[in-house]
């Protein structure tokens, strides 16, 4: 009888304990952190600023255009576990998406990418006696993949001309025989 009254005791000892804690850590649940990011988008090609290119933080809790010279200017609120993701787009040119991951003082930068698959309307012979040996298509990147970082993030978008691409790369091929 004695064990039975001291185990239930016990019980309601680390239950208060644990809604104790349930307490104490409900508020940090509840927390938002300010999220922000400062930078400018490019085009590759010409090294001039875009404007008016869309500037989506952390899946559309924030969307801003970049300025006349490129810049913007994003800020949100996150949980204390939400990483900042920024998507960038612009009519003509391929999107560019990004998430910074903040672990300590380190932090990483992690990239969308995929690669599209694109056939060539003729097949390219690599040695034309040998008709065995060809190429009929190749991969290109959906998206935009260059970045700089520093005071603000420099992105640089790549126009979206699959056309051009492929026939720049049929070309490289062609010209390596």
């Amino acid at each position: 009888m004695i064990i039975h009254m001291l185990a239930k005791i016990q019980n309601r000892k680390m239950s208060r304990k644990y809604i104790l804690i349930c307490i104490f850590l409900l508020p940090l649940q509840a927390c938002h952190f300010s999220v922000g990011v400062l930078g400018r988008v490019f085009d590759k090609e010409t090294g001039q600023p875009i404007a008016l290119a869309m500037v989506n933080l952390l899946n559309g809790q924030d969307m801003e255009n970049t300025n006349s010279d490129g810049f913007f200017e994003v800020f949100s609120q996150s949980r204390p576990s939400q990483d900042a993701q920024i998507l960038v787009s612009k009519d003509g040119y391929k999107p560019f998406q990004l998430k910074i991951v903040r672990t300590g003082d380190q932090t990483t930068y992690v990239i969308e990418s995929e690669l599209i698959s694109v056939k060539y309307d003729q097949p390219i012979y690599l040695d034309p006696k040998d008709r065995n040996t060809f190429i009929i298509g190749t991969s290109i990147d959906k998206w935009s993949t260059d970045f700089r970082t520093g005071d603000t993030l420099s992105i640089y978008l790549v126009r979206e001309d699959i056309k051009g691409e492929v026939e720049k790369i049929r070309k490289q091929v062609e010209n390596s025989k």
